[in-house]
């Protein structure tokens, strides 16, 4: 019995990963029930004294697990490397707003501005990340003049911050914005 529910759970479980559309569900869900059926079955059948229902649930499992891993936007690696990603960004940003002030950044905001080419190798900015730094610390202000401005609509996450506002607003709000901000002193 325990044997039977384990197959009707990690196949839909394992294709919930690959699709958000239910009727690919449901194909990914047979496929992998059949796939687990069969190569289980043939290792059962190669390997003596495997017990067949065993060896099948074995094979679904190891599905799920490819499919926790790889899945292109459920899985764990694909998380990981978004992550990664935004950590850069931010990263990025920061290392970028610490040139503007005139700092040093160091560990990953040293590396992530060495490998843009906004720092040379002895560390010093380039004129790529001068004016680099400059347009992150105009759009710093005016994130933080949007976020003052209206905070209860300003639910932003760290995720649009990595991001440049003008992706984040129309341009006829953003030039308004850019104005109070100037007159506020934040650019």
């Amino acid at each position: 019995m325990i044997l039977i529910i384990a197959l009707v759970i990690i196949p839909p479980a394992a294709a919930r990963f690959w699709t958000e559309r239910l009727g690919r569900v449901v194909l990914l869900s047979g496929l992998f029930g059949a796939l687990s059926g069969y190569v289980g079955t043939a290792i059962s059948a190669l390997v003596p004294d495997a017990p067949a229902g065993a060896v099948i649930v074995l094979t679904a499992g190891g599905l799920f697990m490819i499919s926790l891993l790889c899945a292109p936007s459920r899985g764990v690696l694909a998380s990981a490397a978004r992550h990664f990603a935004l950590r850069l960004n931010m990263a990025e940003r920061a290392g970028l707003l610490h040139l503007d002030r005139d700092e040093t950044p160091i560990g990953l905001e040293r590396w992530a501005l060495l490998r843009r080419g906004f720092l040379d190798a002895a560390g010093r900015p380039t004129a790529a990340g001068r004016a680099a730094a400059q347009a992150v610390a105009k759009d710093h202000g005016l994130w933080a003049q949007f976020i003052d401005e209206a905070p209860e609509s300003a639910l932003v996450s760290i995720a649009d911050l990595a991001r440049p506002i003008a992706r984040a607003l129309p341009p006829d709000a953003l030039a308004a914005l850019e104005r109070r901000a100037r007159a506020a002193g934040r650019i």
